[in-house]
């Protein structure tokens, strides 16, 4: 794995203006955008790492800042509704060290849920036989390519969502409906 200092001297850092730094980002040839990015992605701090804090509420807000917050606790209102009748569970990871939610439906996990510096991260687990089937959903094309590109963890496939828009959780929510849907028809045979 590649850290942000181990890139090579064409990625160099822009003067502080107001206190913020920015990337300016030169590609190099043996240096891929892709590579560039994760790397960059990987210096964000996972937050919920104290086991003696729940992650309440306030300790959320707090946590996320007040537009997170609001994107997270619309998304948990809706799948907690009537209409999706699903909770969510939190504990701490000893492994991971971190508080994850999990949200269930009739003790089936649909979701992973983990606070990130700016956004949340939601991971959903699938079979390979689901793939055409999360290929025929409207969603971005990036989440599909991303998820036809992930590492599997044994049989299961990870599909992982960044969100920080309420504009996402529209595809968020369509992902949610099928893992529903999905598991009930499972539990059926």
């Amino acid at each position: 794995m590649i850290g942000i200092h181990s890139l090579p001297s064409s990625v160099r850092k822009y003067p502080s203006f107001n206190g913020c730094t920015g990337l300016k980002i030169i590609q190099p040839e043996n240096v891929s955008l892709l590579t560039v990015m994760k790397a960059m992605a990987m210096e964000v701090q996972m937050l919920l790492r104290d086991p003696e804090i729940f992650p309440s509420d306030k300790v959320l807000k707090d946590a996320l800042g007040d537009t997170v917050f609001g994107v997270l606790e619309s998304f948990l209102e809706t799948v907690t509704s009537e209409e999706y009748g699903m909770t969510i569970e939190w504990r701490f990871y000893n492994d991971g060290k971190a508080w994850l939610g999990k949200v269930v439906h009739k003790k089936k996990t649909i979701l992973w849920l983990s606070a990130w510096e700016g956004f949340f991260k939601t991971g959903f687990y699938f079979t390979e036989k689901h793939l055409e089937a999360i290929a025929a959903l409207d969603i971005p094309e990036t989440i599909k390519e991303e998820f036809a590109r992930a590492k599997p963890t044994g049989r299961l496939i990870p599909m992982v969502i960044d969100v920080n828009d309420k504009e996402q959780l529209r595809d968020l929510l369509t992902v949610v409906k099928f893992k529903k849907t999905y598991l009930s028809k499972n539990s059926r045979r």
